[in-house]
């Protein structure tokens, strides 16, 4: 068995007992002290966008229309932040899109496409 094998394996272990036992995963903590509360509090939200105000979803589920009335008073900005909570960007274009018509349109089109996903499938 290879070091990596054998250091995956320890690993892995220590991530499930981390997991399992919260008095082990304390003194994990405390072991590894000040360091680990500041990585902490610095990944938590770097890089992170705020929170959506709408759910696009949500307005979806009455008509296309209502979706488009949510998204019409929001600026470029809260737009994206819909994208970025809703995982509608995998190819990380749209984050760098100036044009709030084209974010609306990408946000429309990603929900009525995800809404419709599987009707194929369904009973006629």
């Amino acid at each position: 068995m290879s070091v990596e094998k054998i250091l995956r394996a320890v690993f892995k272990e220590v991530i499930v007992e981390l997991k399992t036992n919260p008095q082990f995963a304390k003194r994990i903590e405390g072991a590894l002290g000040d360091r680990l509360r500041t990585q902490r509090a610095k990944t938590n939200r770097a890089n992170r966008r705020s929170r959506p105000v709408i759910d696009p979803y949500e307005s979806y589920t009455t008509s296309e229309e209502k979706l488009r009335e949510a998204l019409a008073p929001l600026h470029e900005e809260q737009l994206k932040d819909v994208i970025a909570e809703y995982g509608m960007d995998q190819a990380r274009l749209a984050m760098k899109w100036k044009s709030r018509d084209r974010l609306v349109e990408h946000i429309v089109t990603t929900v009525s496409t995800r809404a419709r996903k599987g009707d194929a499938f369904k009973g006629s």
